[in-house]
């Protein structure tokens, strides 16, 4: 599926552009701040949008609520408020993958798990790393992609300006890039003996998902790593990336074994199993803000 954009300089001097410009600008010299005043600056604005945004706090709370009922109402906003920090430091990340020079963090990563990764990759066998949606996504991807042959998957944004200087991102830092919704282009890949990227954590509605346990919560979650596992015979190692004190740490985790089975809700129950371990380990820096039970089992009201 080609979708590679084409967009002329021109059309970015248009008046609809010029606020996108000036955030570019401002986003373009925090890229060049010393690391702990990004860190700084990147929590500090993040905790101070929690006040701006009921809508996503009310998520964030209800969210948290569910799957922390043994915590206080307090110990809850606590939390809240500093998985929102975690997501503007994330964005403060992003603006050094996109503007900066994220090759300088390099030397902040410490990887474990990587002989699992490097089995495979002398096998031949394309790789599909499960990870999940965790506040450090946009500099981690980089990061691994330093690591492993790995492509990214994209959709393509509203903004044109932001969509094109994304897209050029992942296509210099990337092995590859594959649009989110080609399937045919991500089995190629794998069988290659390349990598991609997958989350199967976010709800995509009830359509090819199972209600596997999330938290003891039923949830829609999708079934697209089972069926791309199995038609592309790649292994599933989970990885997962968090921040550590002023540095990072990715976790490969042993390759999934009897994957897939041909019980989508085996297969469904096992990943939240290991997505559930991985949040807790971190919860502050998981994303938390998404609707992840937007999906109810027929006959049950909406939690939001």
């Amino acid at each position: 599926m080609s979708f590679e954009p084409h967009y002329s300089f021109k059309q970015f001097l248009a008046p609809r552009y010029y606020l996108t410009w000036i955030c570019l600008f401002f986003a373009y010299l925090i890229a060049r701040l010393p690391f702990k005043w990004q860190q700084k600056l990147g929590r500090s604005l993040g905790r101070s949008v929690y006040y701006f945004m009921p809508k996503r706090r009310h998520i964030t709370l209800t969210n948290l609520r569910l799957c922390f009922p043994e915590l206080s109402d307090q110990q809850r906003i606590h939390l809240a408020k500093e998985s929102f920090g975690e997501v503007g430091l994330g964005a403060i990340e992003a603006a050094v993958t996109i503007l900066g020079h994220p090759e300088k963090l390099a030397n902040r990563v410490q990887v474990e798990g990587m002989p699992y990764v490097e089995a495979v990759l002398k096998q031949k066998r394309g790789i599909i790393i499960m990870g999940g949606h965790f506040a450090s996504l946009e500099l981690a991807g980089y990061l691994v992609a330093k690591l492993v042959p790995l492509h990214a998957t994209y959709r393509p944004l509203k903004n044109k300006l932001i969509d094109y200087l994304v897209y050029k991102q992942r296509k210099s830092h990337f092995h590859g890039v594959i649009h989110r919704s080609d399937i045919r282009g991500m089995v190629a890949a794998l069988k290659r003996g390349e990598a991609i990227w997958y989350a199967p954590d976010q709800d995509y509605g009830a359509k090819h998902s199972v209600f596997a346990p999330f938290f003891g919560i039923p949830t829609a979650t999708v079934t697209g790593l089972s069926r791309l596992a199995k038609l592309s015979g790649a292994v599933v190692i989970p990885g997962f990336q968090f921040r550590v004190g002023e540095g990072y740490r990715f976790i490969g985790l042993p390759p999934l074994e009897n994957f897939p089975s041909e019980d989508p809700m085996q297969d469904a129950t096992q990943i939240n199993e290991i997505l559930e371990r991985m949040i807790r380990m971190h919860p502050e820096q998981y994303l938390w803000q998404h609707r992840r039970f937007k999906t109810r089992p027929e006959g049950e009201k909406g939690v939001y």
